[in-house]
């Protein structure tokens, strides 16, 4: 339920924005009520996936929530450095506008966190868990490049992004519709193992920082 309600969010916010364009012909305002579905989908899609994390992995899982956070870290640093800050140093814009504008790769960092720990409880080895990620990959890939793009001052639609976040929904919507769905909840014991993957992903997260430190040395 609160997977789906995510979705029926999102589709609402579109919904706003594109009545603003293609019916009254006007540039949608920021932030709008647009900007409240937006992120209200972000938080109930977490929900959903906490609540299938908690039912994979019911007792304590000490391991998966650090690893997680490894990752989340890392990420959130890379988000801070080219997403968050900017638009908390841009001059051009409203308490509101940088508020909202922080928001969004906050969501995109807590929505992370969350993947990660079901990735972690074996929620990947389904076709419906890699739709689902699948899905939540193209979410973050498209918020990541349209933010980046915002400041750079050029955004044009109906290009690249909107084409990723059309993956993200047939991804939620795929893995729904799967039969191997059900599994996802299931009770499964956590892995203890130091797979090659789960050390290269730890490995890349913990070097994420002196690399931003490097590549900003790099060009002074």
């Amino acid at each position: 339920y609160l997977l789906a309600g995510g979705q029926l969010s999102f589709a609402v916010g579109d919904a706003i924005n594109y009545t603003y364009e293609w019916v009254l012909h006007l540039e949608a305002p920021y932030p709008s009520v647009a900007d409240g579905f937006y992120l209200a989908c972000y938080a109930l899609l977490a929900g959903g996936l906490l609540l299938l994390v908690r039912e994979r992995a019911p007792g304590r899982d000490l391991a998966s929530l650090i690893d997680a956070t490894i990752i989340t870290v890392g990420v959130g640093l890379l988000s801070w450095v080219f997403l968050i800050g900017p638009n908390v140093r841009a001059p051009d814009l409203l308490l509101p506008q940088r508020l909202v504008s922080i928001a969004y790769p906050l969501c995109d960092v807590l929505l992370l966190a969350v993947a990660v720990r079901m990735w972690r409880t074996g929620g990947h080895t389904t076709a419906a868990s890699r739709l689902l990620t699948l899905g939540l990959v193209a979410l973050l890939a498209a918020d990541t490049v349209y933010g980046l793009s915002l400041l750079g001052g050029g955004w044009d639609a109906g290009g690249p992004v909107d084409a990723t976040w059309i993956v993200f929904y047939l991804g939620v919507g795929l893995a729904a519709l799967h039969p191997s769905m059900v599994s996802l909840s299931e009770p499964t014991p956590p892995s203890t193992r130091l797979t090659r993957t789960r050390l290269a992903l730890l490995a890349g997260a913990s070097l994420m920082a002196p690399a931003v430190l490097v590549i900003q040395t790099l060009r002074h």
